[in-house]
């Protein structure tokens, strides 16, 4: 709770107490309801003379005390399952920042997750951003990572260094991608669809350059720059003699732009070779089903509004050995 306020930037003493009993007199269901829709400041009842900040005149972007969490539909960003363990994370924008407070306090409370062998790679109050949608399990082995617009290469370098010496990752793979809104994260440019097949925007090719992150003798992190066209890239470091790329509307530079608008490379497998992809990106699916990929197409027309693909709105818990 205290977190939950802090985080809205509660600190007025008497409003701090009675969001707090509000909430609190609310069953479980009721006050999840609530964290998520918002607590309006009509919810509260009468304004008093000790709280002074109530007397304003409230515009009417004003009337919630705690803010909506508008983007929590986009479960793939604020947490990470990795191997055995889950990361959280401090996310680029203040508006997702209490999302991902949520996500930590439900691993860190409910029975299912209250068992100490299950670490925890990254804390939300780490001073490092990153973002869901920038990590990518590939294998047993490999983990790959955006270094993005909401992704620092010191919040790498962390998970690199937690992760590699207490799981069965061996390396970890950090891209690095165009800081630009339309490139987001990692998953809106570069989705694993199968053992051996990916898609990729066209369009991050010439700037996309990889680096791979391993544990040295001495216990202390190593790199390696791994930059080379991306078919080499990823074949290498998952082993294989060779991979597939499939590029976002065939490569065609229109198509891909308008496609890549609609998060056409940000398709979700829920299987090797079955994916889910919105339907309006007619190219790439069609381009997809033809090489032998299961398109499992769906409706997109307020979701792709918001800028976020069918990969965003999933977040895995997890992963049959396959």
């Amino acid at each position: 709770m205290q977190r939950f306020l802090d985080t809205h930037g509660i600190y007025n003493g008497h409003l701090r107490g009675q969001l707090a009993e509000y909430l609190l007199s609310l069953d479980a269901r009721g006050m999840a309801d609530k964290i998520m829709a918002g607590v309006r400041k009509n919810d509260i009842g009468e304004r008093v003379a000790a709280d002074f900040s109530r007397f304003f005149p409230d515009a009417e972007y004003e009337l919630y005390y705690t803010e909506p969490l508008a983007n929590l539909y986009y479960t793939r960003d604020p947490g990470s399952a990795i191997g055995r363990g889950m990361s959280f994370h401090n996310m680029e924008k203040l508006g997702r920042e209490l999302e991902t407070v949520v996500w930590q306090h439900i691993f860190e409370s409910h029975p299912d997750f209250a068992d100490e062998d299950t670490p925890m790679w990254l804390s939300n109050e780490s001073p490092f951003g990153i973002e869901g949608g920038d990590i990518a399990v590939l294998s047993k082995d490999v983990i790959a990572i955006g270094c993005s617009l909401r992704t620092q290469p010191e919040a790498i370098e962390q998970l690199a260094r937690n992760v590699l010496p207490k799981d069965s990752f061996k390396k970890v793979l950090a891209f690095t991608i165009p800081k630009d809104r339309k490139f987001m994260h990692l998953d809106t440019v570069l989705t694993m669809i199968d053992r051996d097949k990916f898609t990729i925007h066209p369009g991050i090719e010439a700037t996309l350059n990889a680096f791979e992150i391993t544990l040295g003798r001495d216990g202390g992190l190593v790199y390696k720059d791994r930059s080379a066209p991306v078919e080499k890239v990823l074949s290498q470091a998952l082993g294989l003699d060779s991979v597939q790329v499939f590029r976002c509307a065939g490569g065609s530079y229109v198509d891909a732009e308008r496609e890549q608008w609609n998060d056409g490379t940000n398709t979700l497998a829920i299987a090797p070779g079955t994916v889910v992809t919105y339907s309006r990106n007619e190219v790439t699916n069609e381009l997809l089903e033809k090489h032998g990929i299961r398109v499992l197409q769906m409706p997109c027309g307020e979701l792709s509004r918001g800028r976020g693909g069918p990969r965003c709105m999933s977040m895995p818990l997890v992963r049959e050995d396959i």
